[in-house]
């Protein structure tokens, strides 16, 4: 059966489906990537905002150093001892390497501190330390994406961190964030979209139907009763139930055959 055979309802119901896909080819491939995209973006920005926070403790030891009420290796250590304590989102912390991939400070990690940390790859074998490093270097501060675990959890996570270089010392400053919450949010929004477009189509076809109903059963009483005519049948008569363009074509349609039956 040819398209054009098919009924209204079916019509009505192709002509959604051809609206609906495109905005939702449009949703999930351009407004949900952007939404991650600004999520994490967004999520960079506190990081960044941690850093230069904390990266005024350097600063201010460093100045002490340079004033000479501090030895470089005093300033050096009071920072570290400083920045080991400092804490923002209730959990979160800073470590420091140098640009040889030492660990400076790190909080958790007290085992660590002075270790070369070229070898330690992340869980999908990134050389996160040296990345650290070639940042640093390339740019003096950025984002960073990698895969870590949580202790205790051997799934891998995604994490972003921000690092920038302090260049008087050749220390790396740095912290990071699991960011599996994006990923969770994105899908949150993702399902309440589809649910939101479902729900749409099937109102749109429920009112497709009656609307489909209130048109095609007056046209196929029209179409009866032409096919009436046809046969010689000049009694035959349709009942007038609305004044929009199908009962006009009623009207039109009784005042035809009344005039047939005068011939």
């Amino acid at each position: 059966m040819s398209f054009g055979r098919r009924s209204l309802l079916v019509k009505l119901c192709v002509a959604m489906g051809v609206v609906a896909l495109p905005l939702l080819l449009v949703i999930l491939g351009y407004v949900l990537p952007t939404l991650r995209e600004q999520l994490r973006e967004d999520r960079v920005r506190g990081l960044r905002q941690a850093v230069e926070t904390a990266y005024g403790v350097l600063e201010a030891y460093e100045a002490q150093e340079r004033a000479g009420t501090l030895t470089r290796q005093e300033a050096q250590a009071r920072a570290a001892a400083l920045l080991q304590g400092l804490r923002y989102s209730g959990v979160e912390y800073f470590w420091v390497n140098d640009l040889d991939t030492k660990l400076v400070m790190h909080p958790h990690l007290p085992a660590m501190l002075g270790k070369d940390l070229k070898g330690y790859r992340d869980v999908r074998g990134r050389p996160v330390f040296m990345d650290i490093v070639a940042l640093a270097k390339a740019k003096g501060e950025g984002a960073l994406a990698y895969e870590a675990t949580r202790p205790g959890s051997p799934d891998p996570i995604p994490k972003e961190s921000y690092v920038k270089l302090f260049p008087p010392w050749g220390w790396v400053l740095g912290t990071g964030v699991y960011v599996e919450d994006i990923d969770r949010e994105v899908a949150a929004v993702r399902q309440r979209i589809l649910l939101a477009v479902g729900g749409a189509l099937v109102l749109a076809v429920l009112a497709g139907a009656y609307v489909s109903r209130r048109v095609v059963r007056p046209v196929r009483a029209l179409a009866d009763a032409a096919h009436r005519v046809a046969r010689g049948d000049l009694d035959a008569r349709v009942e007038v139930k609305s004044q929009d363009e199908v009962g006009r074509l009623t009207e039109a349609f009784n005042l035809m055959v009344a005039g047939l039956r005068e011939v």
